[in-house]
Order: structure tokens, then sequence, then C-alpha cells
């Protein structure tokens, strides 16, 4: 008699280290969300704008913890940055100030408009 399962057990990925490796990530867009939330409520901002301020600074931050180690790292997948490596440089404080014009809700066009130029960038990258 012949039966339809095996007895072959298969094992289950264990996914628990891949998702500590992204803890940190995942707590600066939670941390984000959640204060964007109480600008929000607290002074009547915009949102959108309360969440990316937070969020661009949160990862410019990171970013200066080791600048150089951030742009060798940087380099081997950013197509300006491989070029140019003062942009590599030059990038934290991009964030930086794209993030404080969100939250300050100034210039609103010009930082969409950067900042989607300088993401894209990375992404095609990527």
């Amino acid at each position: 008699m012949t039966t339809c399962c095996s007895t072959k057990t298969t094992e289950r990925p264990n996914i628990i280290p891949k998702i500590k490796a992204y803890q940190p990530l995942i707590a600066m867009v939670l941390l984000s969300l959640v204060t964007a939330t109480a600008l929000s409520f607290a002074f009547a901002t915009d949102w959108m704008c309360s969440f990316m301020g937070i969020f661009l600074i949160n990862f410019s931050l990171v970013k200066f913890f080791d600048l150089s180690g951030f742009v060798e790292g940087f380099k081997k997948y950013d197509l300006l940055a491989s070029k140019i490596t003062a942009y590599g440089f030059a990038y934290p404080f991009i964030e930086l100030i794209l993030g404080l014009l969100f939250l300050m809700q100034k210039h609103l066009f010009f930082a969409s408009t950067a900042t989607v130029i300088v993401m894209g960038f990375v992404t095609i990258g990527v």
C-alpha cells in the first residue's frame, strides 16, 4: 500500500535572524509614522510632510555616524556617487535639508521634486 504523503519532512526557513537584521529600519519607519501622526494631531500639520521630514532626517542622521563608511558603501550602488565621491559625502546633507524643508513645509514643490530625483538615482542604482 502506498501513501500519498512522503515521510520526508521539510524544514521551514528560520526568518527570525532576517527580521532582526531589519529591526533598526523597522523602528525608524515606525518612529517616523508615530511622530508624524502626533505632530499632525497636535499642530494640524500635513501628515505626509511631517512623515517625510522625520523620515529623511532620521536616515540622514544614521549616515552621519559613519560618513566615510557610508560613502564607501554608497559608491557601490548609487550611479552618481560611483562617479563623483563628493556626492556621497553631500548625500546625507541633502537628505537633512530636504527633511527640514518638509518639516517646515517650505518650498514643498522644490523639496518634492528634489526628493524624487535624488531617490530616483538611488532606486535606479539598486
